[in-house]
C-alpha cells in the first residue's frame, strides 16, 4: 500500500494484499493527522483509492472506524475485485453514504465521486501512477491505460 494526499484529498493504491501493520499505522496517522488540520471535520476530506484487491483485514477496518466515528467520509475504490466489494460492503456499515465501488473504465466518475475537480483529475491519476511504482505492478492501473 503506498498513498499520498494533497490537502484533505487522499490517494491510495493497493496491490492484492492486505496493507502490513507499518502501512496501516502510517495511514491511520494521516488520518489522524487530516482530522486536526481540518478541526475535526473529517468528512471534508475524501479519497480516491486504486485496488488490485487488497484491502484492510476486520481489524484494520475496526481500527479506521474508531477514527471516523460515523462520519460519512468520500472515499471512491477502484477494483474490479470481488472481494474488494466485501470490504466495501463492511465499511459500508459505518459509513453508508460515503463509499462506492468503481470499475477501471470509470475512474473518471470515482474521481468525481471523491470530489476532486476535474481540471484535476490527471494530476490525481499521475500520482496514483506514481503510487503504483511504489507497490509494484497493478492491474488496476493497467486496465485504465496507464
Amino acid at each position: 500500500m503506498a498513498f499520498r494526499h494533497v490537502g484533505p484529498i487522499v490517494v491510495a493504491v493497493h496491490d492484492n494484499q492486505t496493507p502490513l501493520a507499518d502501512e496501516w499505522t502510517q495511514y491511520l496517522t494521516l488520518l489522524r493527522e487530516l482530522d486536526l488540520e481540518l478541526k475535526g471535520k473529517l468528512e471534508l476530506a475524501s479519497g480516491v483509492i486504486f485496488t488490485d484487491g487488497g484491502g484492510p483485514s476486520s481489524s484494520q477496518r475496526v481500527e479506521f472506524n474508531k477514527i471516523v466515528r460515523g462520519r460519512t467520509v468520500v472515499s471512491a475504490i477502484v477494483s474490479e475485485s470481488l472481494a474488494v466489494r466485501g470490504i466495501v460492503g463492511a465499511l459500508s456499515l459505518f459509513n453508508p453514504t460515503g463509499l462506492k465501488v468503481f470499475v477501471p473504465s470509470e475512474w473518471r466518475a470515482a474521481m468525481e465521486f471523491a470530489r476532486i475537480p476535474p481540471l484535476r483529475h490527471l494530476e490525481f491519476l499521475q500520482m496514483a501512477v506514481s503510487l503504483g511504482r511504489e507497490v509494484g505492478d497493478t492491474k488496476v492501473l493497467k486496465r485504465i491505460g496507464l
